[in-house]
């Protein structure tokens, strides 16, 4: 899901936020239903995908204050 989210190369916060929504999404389902053993493998998804295609990203706008400074919080 994430590569298919950011394929067209376009990147926003709009984006990043989704993925880590889904990612914890996928979270608590696995709880719910039981499985934590899948909350490892979700985590180890978001987290590979994160340093790989993300983070350059997200240091050139600015790092995490970027993100709270475009939805203006």
């Amino acid at each position: 899901v994430a590569a298919e989210m950011f394929s067209d190369g376009n990147f926003n916060w709009g984006r990043v936020v989704a993925l880590f929504y889904f990612a914890s999404k996928l979270v608590l389902k696995a709880l719910c239903t039981k499985v934590p053993e899948l909350i490892r493998t979700i985590l180890g998804w978001t987290l590979h995908f994160l340093p790989k295609r993300l983070l350059g990203w997200i240091q050139d706008q600015g790092g995490w204050d970027g993100l709270l400074s475009y939805f203006g919080t």
